[in-house]
C-alpha cells in the first residue's frame, strides 16, 4: 500500500498539532521555537517513513542524528525523558490511526498489518536515537568543568549529601572547605571576573541574579570583585557557616536583596546580613510580624505622625545598641537630654517592662526592625 506526499503532510501536521495539546511540556503557539522543533521533527520522521514504505532513497543517518540532537537537548536542559516518551506514544498513537483509516478503503488486510509493524518498529529505532543522544550528552556533561561547578553549587545551595558534594568539588579542584560564604547581587556578568573569582568561586546565575559561595579565606576578595562587577545593586554576603548550611544562607541572602529592594535596608554597595539578624528574623513570617506590630506597638497610635516616627527610630537605636546614651544620641545626632526625655516618653508609653524585661524589650525590636517601616502604620 503505497504513501503519498499529501499523506505525509497530513500525518505530520496532525502528530505536531496533538503533541502540542495532549504534552504539557511542549505546549505552546504552533510557530513558537518549541512548535517549530516539533513540526521538523515530525516533517522529517514522516517524510522519512514514507520514502522507506514506498523503497525511495534516503539520506543515511540524517533522521537519526536529528532525534539524537532533540535527545541531547532534552539532557542539556537538566530534563528527563518523560515529555518524550508521552510525545512519541501520542506521535504512534496518531500515526497508527491515520495507517488505519488508509486500510479501511484498501482492503488488503496483510498490508496494513505490515505497516503497523513498520510503524512500530520505525518509531522504536527513533526513540533509541533520542536516548543514545541523551546518554551521550549526560556523559559529556558528566566530564565537563563547566557543567560539573555548575552541578556543584547546586549540589551545596541544595543542601545535598556531603559525601556528594565532596566527590564533585575534586573532580573539579574547588577548595572543599568546613566553613563557606554565600553572596549575592544582581550583575550582568560574572564569568569576565578575575582568575581568582573563576578559581574558588562557585557561581550560580539565574537571569541577572548571581548567587556566589566562596571558602572563608577568599570572601573578602570576592566580596570586592563582586562589587566591582555590579552597578545597580548591593553585594548582600553572610556570615561564615557550615557547608551544610548554605541552603539557610541563601535564604538569608535573597531575603536580604528582597528588603533593600522594599527599602527597608538601607542603600550602599555592600549588605552584610550580620548587622540585619533582627531585620531577617522579623521579616521572616510577614504574618507573625503583623499580630507583633498590632499588639505591640499599639501605645504608638496615639502620637501624632510625625513625632511617632523620631520614637520610632529612637526606640529601635536605643534598643539595639550596646553603647552608653552619649553614643546613642551621637548616632542619632541629637543632644544627649533630648534622647533623655524620648527614652521617658517611650517608658511612659510603654510602661517599665520596657527596660526590666528583657523578652519584652526584645519582641519591641522585633516590631520595630527594618529601615523604612511605615512609621505612619505602626501597628499594621
Amino acid at each position: 500500500m503505497p504513501l503519498d506526499d499529501r499523506v505525509a503532510m497530513t500525518a505530520a501536521r496532525t502528530i505536531s498539532s496533538r503533541i502540542q495539546r495532549q504534552v504539557m511540556a511542549y505546549a505552546g503557539p504552533s510557530d513558537g521555537r518549541r512548535g517549530r522543533i516539533i513540526s521538523g521533527a515530525a516533517d522529517a520522521a514522516v517524510s522519512q517513513f514514507v520514502a522507506v514504505v514506498n523503497k525511495e532513497p534516503v539520506v543515511p543517518g540524517r533522521v537519526d542524528g536529528l532525534f539524537a540532537d532533540l535527545g541531547s537537548g532534552v539532557a542539556a536542559e537538566g530534563q528527563p525523558l518523560d515529555a518524550m516518551h508521552a510525545a512519541f506514544d501520542v506521535a504512534t498513537h496518531a500515526a497508527r490511526q491515520m495507517l488505519g483509516e488508509l486500510a479501511e478503503g484498501d482492503r488488503r488486510d496483510e498490508s496494513a498489518a505490515r505497516l503497523t509493524y513498520a510503524l512500530l518498529a520505525y518509531m522504536d529505532l527513533l526513540m533509541e536515537a533520542v536516548v543514545a543522544g541523551y546518554r551521550r550528552e549526560i556523559r559529556r556533561r558528566s566530564s565537563d568543568p563547566f557543567h560539573l561547578r555548575r552541578r556543584l553549587v547546586d549540589l551545596v545551595l541544595g543542601g545535598a549529601h556531603p559525601a556528594q558534594v565532596e566527590s564533585i568539588a575534586s573532580r573539579v579542584g574547588w577548595p572543599l572547605s568546613d566553613r563557606v560564604v554565600v553572596l549575592g547581587t544582581e550583575v550582568e556578568i560574572v564569568e569576565g571576573g578575575s582568575p581568582q573569582l573563576r578559581s574558588v568561586a562557585l557561581v550560580r546565575l539565574e537571569g541577572t541574579r548571581a548567587t556566589v559561595v566562596v571558602p572563608v579565606h577568599a570572601a573578602a576578595g570576592v566580596l570586592d570583585e563582586l562589587k566591582r562587577l555590579t552597578r545597580r545593586s548591593p553585594v548582600a554576603f553572610t556570615w561564615p557557616v557550615g557547608i551544610a548550611d548554605a541552603p539557610s544562607a541563601l535564604a538569608w541572602v535573597d531575603r536580604a536583596l528582597e528588603l533593600y529592594a522594599e527599602q527597608c535596608i538601607p542603600s550602599g554597595d555592600e549588605i552584610d546580613c550580620s548587622r540585619y539578624r533582627f531585620v531577617l528574623l522579623a521579616r521572616s513570617d510577614r504574618r507573625l510580624l503583623q499580630h507583633l506590630r498590632e499588639d505591640l506597638l499599639r501605645p504608638l497610635r496615639s502620637v501624632p505622625e510625625r513625632r511617632r516616627a523620631v520614637l520610632i527610630e529612637t526606640l529601635r537605636t536605643w534598643l539595639v545598641a550596646h553603647d552608653g546614651q552619649k553614643e546613642v544620641a551621637a548616632r542619632l545626632r541629637v543632644h544627649p537630654n533630648t534622647l533623655d526625655n524620648r527614652i521617658k516618653r517611650l517608658i511612659d508609653l510603654f510602661g517599665p517592662r520596657l527596660i526590666t524585661d528583657p523578652d519584652f524589650a526584645a519582641s519591641v525590636l522585633l516590631a520595630v526592625s527594618g529601615h523604612g517601616m511605615e512609621p505612619s502604620q505602626p501597628a499594621a
